[in-house]
């Protein structure tokens, strides 16, 4: 049986890892991000680059002879605030595709996540723009995020025992 919180500390503890190394695209020689989170926008610092990793429940079961075995779902946001500038999409686009590559080769790298986990599955990621989870106020206005968002599924295959 997995332990969550081991398994988003240890997720938490890889977005570390990647925030504290620098951009080549976009915005060279800035730092991927900010801060790093547990949870949607808890609590987020009001930031320019922003990831977040959260228990985001159950993917799918099945039942065998002795057990159910779940697929748990984790949610990942990469998070960045688009400043005015006419030509910052262009760049922002570019940092934000070389960032979600860097993070899920360093998930892929890592499946394991310590040995809390066999193995992890992660989705296609999808782009959002909106606030975050808790709207953060920032000088008297609520920013606007673009958002990269893709789950890490983990299977625990003796996530609940049938009694016979």
């Amino acid at each position: 049986m997995i332990d969550p919180q081991a398994v988003l500390d240890e997720l938490e503890d890889i977005l570390r890892d990647v925030a504290a190394e620098t951009v080549t695209a976009g915005a060279p020689g800035v730092r991927r991000f900010d801060a790093v989170v547990q949870g949607i926008g808890i609590g987020a610092p009001a930031v320019d680059r922003l990831a977040m990793v959260w228990f985001d429940g159950e993917a799918d079961e099945t039942e065998t002879l002795a057990n159910v075995m779940t697929d748990y779902r984790f949610g990942v946001a990469l998070c960045w605030v688009a400043r005015a500038a006419q030509s910052e999409g262009e760049r922002l686009d570019a940092e934000m595709m070389e960032t979600l590559r860097r993070v899920k080769a360093e998930l892929r790298a890592r499946s394991r996540l310590g040995g809390e986990v066999t193995d992890l599955k992660l989705t296609p990621a999808g782009r959002f723009v909106g606030p975050l989870g808790d709207m953060v106020v920032q000088q008297g206005q609520v920013p606007i995020y673009h958002q990269l968002q893709f789950d890490v599924v983990i299977s625990d295959y003796e996530g609940e025992v049938i009694s016979g």
